[in-house]
């Protein structure tokens, strides 16, 4: 081949401009933004939590950041939906989401030491996103004629949240209060919270029908630690009617030719309606704080037992 002369030639790249860093630190506050993490069109704020490094979403819904338990979770500086994790990071798209703030609380305005605060996360809106609306509906059958359904529709604007949540079957899946129903009807559906799961301990067949409702309202539309005035209800109706069917027999040998055998028939039936509604409404201006709340529950239950024994020997 003789000899080759390879010349050289430099080829200069495109610049490569960060428009936007996914990490920063504004004063104490560590924040995350939300743009420089590429996720589907369908991602929630779950799946941003889950791409940012030394951010762990475990399964029951408890956030850490670096280790550190988050102990409550805001939008847009207020309480979301009763303050359940999962009904803000399930539920609110990514696409919404500006940025992700994490700080320190004290517990006590006047302390100043690391050791008496606490770990908080925001979840800051775009400008026009802070309004909207998010539900569920559910439904299955199975075998023995079994079946479940479950809906939900919430709504949130900067002063006021609203859910309403209703669910029935006949499963032995009973909810004790509005947010156990909350919970469990977000976005990613059912994960691993126990509080609403078919009983296969209890006796018989249950069949409980629930509607709950939450209602806040933020005169203030953005509450500060030395300025809130908000209006906190919550309604919660559950109708459970439950059927016990029993058929026994027993025999006894009283000796070696003669027997005693004994059959009994229990059916059980009973209903039990309950309603609850409390509200809290809180007050509070640069120290000074009013605070009223009121609860009223209604129980009305019925119970039919009937009970059919007959003993009987070989003769």
């Amino acid at each position: 081949l003789q000899t080759i002369v390879a010349n050289r030639r430099d080829i200069t790249l495109d610049d490569v401009v960060i428009t936007v860093p996914p990490i920063s630190m504004n004063g104490d506050t560590l924040e995350f933004n939300a743009a420089a993490f590429k996720l589907d069109s369908n991602a929630v704020v779950e799946d941003l939590l889950r791409q940012i490094p030394n951010i762990t979403l475990w399964g029951d819904g408890q956030i850490t950041v670096n280790g550190k338990e988050v102990k409550s979770l805001l939008v847009n500086g207020k309480s979301f939906f009763g303050g359940d994790m999962k009904q803000a990071t399930q539920n609110l798209a990514k696409n919404a989401d500006q940025k992700i703030q994490v700080y320190n609380k004290s517990r006590s305005q006047q302390s100043t030491n690391p050791a008496d605060s606490t770990l908080e996360m925001n979840i800051k809106l775009k400008k026009g996103k802070d309004v909207g609306f998010f539900g569920k509906i559910g439904a299955g059958y199975g075998t023995d004629k079994r079946f479940e359904t479950d809906a939900s529709i919430n709504m949130f604007t900067p002063k006021m949240q609203l859910a309403v949540v209703g669910a029935i079957n006949n499963i032995n899946k009973i909810a004790d209060n509005t947010r156990d129903l909350q919970s469990n009807s977000t976005f990613k559906g059912v994960g691993t919270n126990v509080e609403y799961q078919p009983d296969f301990r209890a006796e018989g067949i249950t069949r409980p029908s629930a509607l709950g409702a939450n209602f806040t309202y933020n005169f203030i539309e953005k509450p500060t630690w030395e300025l809130r005035n908000t209006l906190k209800s919550n309604y919660f109706l559950q109708d459970k009617n439950t059927n016990y069917l029993a058929d026994a027999k027993t025999t006894t040998s009283v000796n070696s030719t003669d027997k005693v055998i004994e059959s009994s028939i229990t059916n059980n039936q009973s209903s039990n309606t309950t309603q609850r509604f409390d509200s809290n409404y809180e007050y509070n201006k640069k120290g000074h704080n009013l605070n009223f709340s009121q609860e009223v529950n209604f129980n009305r239950g019925d119970n039919v037992d009937l009970t059919f024994r007959t003993a009987t020997n070989l003769q």
